[in-house]
């Protein structure tokens, strides 16, 4: 975990108050950020409006649902931050995020694919005339 010493602060802050979502932030959420925090060798609470985009977009969500929650879980976090003191620019920045930013950081190309049944598969199979595609298609 990155910053691991304040991020070990804030989840004794959230245990005292919200027990639930400990577990959320720190084997989900702060896994995440990590990459980020290392490259750009700050704690997620300190990064710009462009930077949140940026990491928000290579996440490469699929759901605008799980990427609101992330955002609110950072919002909290980047409060938390802000009361103690830590924030450089003393800004709530997910908090600036309005749906339509996050909905610009859905990766599109995600919401298009389709799971196939086994019998989607298997309809296809059989419209091939060659059993070596039949069995590259079964094979994978």
């Amino acid at each position: 975990m990155y910053n691991e010493q304040q991020k070990s602060r804030y989840l004794k802050f959230l245990e005292k108050n919200e027990s639930g979502s400990v577990n959320m932030y720190e084997s989900w959420l702060f896994v995440k950020t990590e990459n980020f925090e290392i490259k750009l060798n700050k704690d997620v609470y300190d990064f710009t409006f462009e930077e949140i985009i940026y990491m928000y977009k290579m996440l490469n969500f699929r759901n605008i649902n799980t990427l609101s929650t992330i955002n609110v879980m950072l919002n909290q976090y980047t409060k938390w931050a802000i009361s103690e003191g830590l924030v450089k620019i003393n800004q709530n920045v997910p908090g600036l995020m309005t749906r339509y930013n996050l909905e610009e950081c859905i990766n599109k190309a995600l919401l298009q694919l389709k799971i196939l049944s086994r019998k989607d598969i298997l309809d296809i199979v059989n419209e091939l005339q060659n059993p070596r595609d039949q069995f590259m298609i079964l094979g994978v």
